[in-house]
């Protein structure tokens, strides 16, 4: 994305192909490289402000929030190693939803309104 385009920047990062290990906060191999090529594309995106990545839950239960906490940890982790910490990135979990339960979503609080961006991968890497 050119530097500054916050929607072609969300449409990259939601496109990325983050998946974890089933009932697991363990991302699978294939999600490294993915998550590298992300954090590149936010640096190279300049200063678009904090974006916010949403783990949701798979169910609503204490087991299902306590795996979305520990994805959401895994993945500030793995951001903050690629130079991306939390004042670029705020990692949170949410509760399930249709249409995003177990997902990952990244947003721009000021665009989250204008457009509806769907999780990328499904949590077993299917």
């Amino acid at each position: 994305p050119d530097p500054g385009d916050i929607d072609a920047l969300l449409a990259l990062l939601n496109a990325t192909p983050i998946a974890f290990h089933q009932d697991s906060g363990l991302l699978v191999p294939p999600s490294l490289p993915a998550l590298a090529r992300a954090a590149r594309a936010i640096r190279a995106a300049g200063p678009v402000g904090r974006l916010q990545l949403r783990v949701y839950a798979e169910r609503d239960d204490e087991a299902g929030r306590d795996i979305a906490a520990q994805r959401a940890d895994a993945l500030g982790t793995q951001f903050a190693l690629r130079g991306i910490g939390p004042d670029r990135i705020q990692t949170v979990t949410m509760p399930p939803e249709p249409g995003h339960t177990g997902r990952v979503e990244f947003v721009h609080p000021a665009a989250a309104g204008r457009a509806d961006t769907a999780g990328n991968a499904a949590p077993d890497g299917s």
